[in-house]
């Protein structure tokens, strides 16, 4: 069954639940994704990306996100702002370090890290 962005975009505005895996997707055109604000769970797993897109940075009240399987190889500090975020998938990428603005996820409950080339967390 074929997948478009457009009928995603369209499921997400009721359900609040945006699901982009799987499509191959090296950018997300930001002018399709701003009105986004009020997202619970957000899947970006299993394309091509190398940064996390900026649009995602305005749904505040997110509670998963889901980038794995991408080729992301740094974390914005920006990471720490999600207060209610409970579950975040960034396996399989290439992360090199995590920062240390991720303590500040009071609510994380699961955070998966495996397959990536971490070698540290933080400064301290």
């Amino acid at each position: 069954m074929f997948r478009s962005i457009e009928h995603e975009i369209q499921k997400a505005v009721e359900s609040h639940f945006l699901d982009l895996s799987g499509l191959n997707i090296e950018q997300y055109p930001e002018e399709m994704f701003s009105t986004f604000e009020n997202l619970r769970s957000i899947n970006l797993q299993d394309n091509n990306l190398s940064e996390i897109p900026d649009w995602v940075f305005n749904n505040k009240g997110l509670i998963e996100l889901s980038l794995c399987g991408n080729n992301i190889e740094k974390l914005s500090s920006e990471i720490g702002t999600f207060q209610s975020l409970q579950f975040l998938g960034l396996t399989e990428n290439q992360l090199l370090a995590i920062p240390e603005e991720i303590s500040l996820l009071r609510n994380l409950e699961t955070l998966y890290l495996d397959s990536n080339r971490l070698r540290t967390c933080g400064q301290n």
